[in-house]
């Protein structure tokens, strides 16, 4: 869970488990301190539904960091 500034309120074990972010302290960090690989489209789109926009993908592929692909399915 974010904030409207984007910063962690809350974060499951999935959610650390799924991303490998272990040992991380989130809580009160920026999302995109944490992924700065995040692309500016995707940032984009954030800002948008934060704004109230609706925003909708089936599936996208995110680049890590170190290489690795991860899809995330919006659901």
């Amino acid at each position: 869970m974010f904030d409207p500034k984007m910063q962690y309120i809350a974060a499951s074990q999935r959610w650390i488990e799924d991303y490998n972010l272990y040992g991380q302290e989130l809580l009160g960090r920026s999302h995109y301190d944490i992924f700065p690989e995040i692309p500016d489209k995707l940032k984009k789109v954030h800002r948008r539904a934060l704004a109230g926009s609706i925003e909708r993908a089936d599936e996208d592929a995110f680049l890590r960091a170190d290489g690795s692909v991860q899809y995330s399915d919006g659901k």
